[in-house]
C-alpha cells in the first residue's frame, strides 16, 4: 500500500465530499508534517513559508511553480481536523516502513555502492583473503541499528503507536542480523589450484 493511498483512508472520515474549498489532501499533509519534523520547524507558518520558498520541497509535494502552495491556516485547519490516534497511525506506518526497508536496505545497498565505486576508481581495495560477498554480508548486518530509531519513535509516539513502532524497528533489525549471518556463513565456492584442470 502506498503512502497517499493509506493517508486517504486513515482520513476518510474526516472529509466530505461537496462541502466547503477543496481540502488539502491527506497525504500532502502528512508530507508537510515531515517536512516540519525534519527541518526542525515546529509552526504550521513556517512549513508553510519553507514550502513556498524551496523548489525541492515543490516538488516532493507536487506543486508547480505556478501553483500556490497551501497556507498556514490551511494546514491548521487540516491538523485540527484530523485526530490524535490517525496522526499516530500514520506516523507509525512510516516508521515501520522505514524501519523494515531503510534499515535493512538503505545501508547495506549504501556501504556495498561506496565500496565498489571505491575499489572501482581504485582508492581502496578488499582486506587479504576477503571477498565481495563478505562485504555484502557485513553490510547486511549494519541494518542492525535501532538505537537512534528507537529514539525517535519515543519522542513522538504514544503507548500503543510506540509497541507498535518499536516491534518494527526490531523486527527490521533481527531479519538483517539473520540475513547477513546467512551471507556470512555461505562457503565461499572452491577454487581449483592453478594447473589443477
Amino acid at each position: 500500500e502506498k503512502f497517499d493511498e493509506f493517508c486517504e483512508g486513515e482520513c476518510a472520515q474526516f472529509y466530505a465530499d461537496n462541502n466547503g474549498r477543496p481540502s488539502l489532501t491527506p497525504g500532502t499533509y502528512f508530507r508537510l508534517m515531515l517536512v516540519g519534523y525534519f527541518e526542525g520547524i515546529d509552526s504550521e507558518r513556517g512549513i508553510a513559508w519553507r514550502v513556498a520558498d524551496s523548489l525541492g520541497l515543490r516538488q516532493y509535494l507536487g506543486f508547480g511553480l505556478d501553483e500556490r502552495t497551501p497556507d498556514h491556516s490551511t494546514i491548521s485547519r487540516t491538523r485540527r481536523l484530523i485526530d490524535v490516534e490517525t496522526h499516530e497511525r500514520v506516523f507509525t506506518w512510516v516508521l515501520e516502513h522505514v524501519a523494515r526497508e531503510g534499515l535493512l536496505v538503505g545501508k547495506t545497498v549504501g556501504i556495498v555502492a561506496a565500496t565498489a565505486v571505491c575499489l572501482g576508481l581504485g582508492l581502496s581495495r578488499l582486506p587479504e583473503g576477503s571477498s565481495f560477498r563478505q562485504l555484502v554480508g557485513v553490510a547486511t548486518l549494519a541494518g542492525i541499528g535501532f538505537t537512534v530509531s528507537l529514539f525517535i519513535a519515543d519522542r513522538s509516539f504514544t503507548t500503543a503507536a510506540l509497541d507498535e513502532a518499536k516491534i518494527g524497528i526490531l523486527a527490521g533489525s533481527v531479519v538483517a542480523g539473520v540475513l547477513g549471518i546467512g551471507v556470512l556463513a555461505r562457503r565461499p565456492r572452491r577454487t581449483l589450484p592453478d594447473g589443477g584442470g
